[in-house]
């Protein structure tokens, strides 16, 4: 597997089957600060330039509404080929979202989760706050997701 750079573009096919969102992109996806990120695999034998793509998930700086004080990244769109999931796809994308957000001086990352996904996130170290909430965009249930990156919080050494 391959995590590279993508542009929102790439990613819109792969989050409209997965996530069943509408075309175009979400709020988000054009500013300018957002990192796109994909995660490729490539047959057997074929060039990186045909590699798959597998996975996709977006981030950017942003401010928690449960953290307004500490610096803090957004990610939103994490998608998984239906085929590869259950397979370290979703995990390597995630620590590379708490990774880059670390390295950008976040203490905190954050995101709107379906409820579905709670487990997957919680397993990873993250905490569900604050009220069940309708996503207006997604047309689904989420739930507000914190990583607390600081030094002794509950996801600040996710390894995976």
């Amino acid at each position: 597997m391959l995590v590279s750079e993508i542009g929102w573009r790439q990613a819109e096919p792969l989050r409209r089957l997965v996530l069943q969102w509408p075309p175009g992109p979400v709020p988000g996806d054009l500013d300018g600060g957002a990192v796109h990120l994909g995660v490729h695999e490539a047959a057997a034998g074929s060039p990186r330039s045909r590699a798959e793509l597998i996975g996709v998930v977006s981030m950017v700086q942003y401010p928690c509404p449960d953290r307004p004080h500490a610096p803090a990244s957004y990610f939103w769109g994490m998608a998984v080929q239906p085929n590869r999931q259950c397979l370290g796809v979703g995990t390597a994308m995630l620590q590379q979202v708490l990774a880059r957000a670390a390295a950008s001086g976040a203490s905190v990352v954050w995101a709107d989760a379906r409820l579905p996904a709670m487990p997957f996130y919680e397993q990873a170290g993250g905490v569900a706050v604050g009220e069940v909430v309708h996503d207006p965009i997604a047309g689904v249930l989420t739930r507000r997701l914190v990583f607390d990156l600081e030094p002794g919080s509950t996801s600040a050494g996710y390894s995976g």
